[in-house]
């Protein structure tokens, strides 16, 4: 349902809910997420059917484009391991 995949080790690209408007308090909170004193912690699956989550660890706002929804890149604080960024890249293959 969302496009949510690794554009490199360290970048991913993240979709909010279809509601979610750039200057709504939710859009506006993910952008100033570190200002605001709240950490994003990043958690993903392959198929929406998995009970399974990887845990990406902690990442921090870098850009977003659009709205309803909101495409958010966020940087992760630790690059992904090679194996698991070709399995979350190949997620939009």
């Amino acid at each position: 349902r969302y496009r949510d995949y690794a554009i490199s080790p360290q970048l991913i690209h993240w979709e909010s809910q279809s509601t979610v408007r750039e200057r709504s308090p939710t859009g506006q909170r993910y952008q100033e997420h570190a200002q605001g004193g709240s950490h994003v912690l990043l958690f993903a699956r392959l198929r929406q059917d998995d009970r399974a989550f990887y845990f990406l660890g902690p990442a921090t706002y870098v850009s977003h484009q659009g709205e309803l929804p909101m495409a958010v890149t966020w940087r992760l604080e630790h690059p992904l391991p090679g194996d698991l960024f070709a399995t979350f890249a190949a997620a939009v293959a």
